[in-house]
């Protein structure tokens, strides 16, 4: 589990993480996917909580042939 909110104390009033679940198209090319949704009420916190959560993630990740996309105000979440 990655702690990046241990810091602000009123996170869960201005960001919500929602998910994982399974993606609509779960296999695609041979490989799971997965979808996390998170909504927050202001742009800033969303990119500061993004790139505290990407750093960490793709350190964690390195080698492991999992792979995190990011795709802020997606078209459509297929």
């Amino acid at each position: 589990m990655i702690q990046v909110t241990g810091s602000w104390p009123k996170i869960g009033k201005d960001l919500q993480v929602l998910g994982p679940v399974e993606a609509p198209l779960s296999k695609l090319k041979g490989k799971y996917r997965w979808q996390i949704f998170i909504r927050s009420k202001g742009p800033n916190l969303l990119h500061v909580f993004l790139k505290r959560v990407g750093e960490r993630l793709k350190r964690m990740l390195r080698g492991s042939g999992v792979s995190l996309t990011v795709d802020i105000d997606p078209y459509q979440m297929l």
